[in-house]
């Protein structure tokens, strides 16, 4: 069965090194998943657009909660995920719409 799966975990960081770390991992993760056959959604490709306005802040997690409701059949837990504010928010969402959660 092929899935569809959205990627959580941390996304920004301290500084550079460690976002561009985070957007690697979360890569990493999402092509081995893509190699089994199942479609993924990475929302770290996406964190470079993020400025720091809370209007863009707020249209990024109203559209993750979008594709996790209407697009997403799971979520895929990634390491170091209950660190991350936004991954463990759609953690929640997932876990009360009954979205399957895998992990590493």
């Amino acid at each position: 069965m092929i899935k569809r799966i959205f990627i959580a975990g941390p996304k920004s960081g301290k500084n550079s090194k460690e976002q561009i770390r985070n957007i690697k991992i979360a890569n990493e993760h999402a092509k081995k998943l893509v190699e089994e056959g199942h479609y993924v959604y990475v929302p770290h490709n996406i964190i470079g657009y993020i400025k720091n306005s809370e209007s863009q802040k707020k249209y990024f997690v109203n559209l993750s909660k979008s594709i996790i409701k209407n697009w997403a059949t799971h979520i895929y837990m990634l390491p170091n995920w209950k660190t991350s504010a936004g991954a463990v928010a759609e953690y929640n969402y997932a876990k009360k719409l009954k979205i399957k959660i895998l992990r590493e």
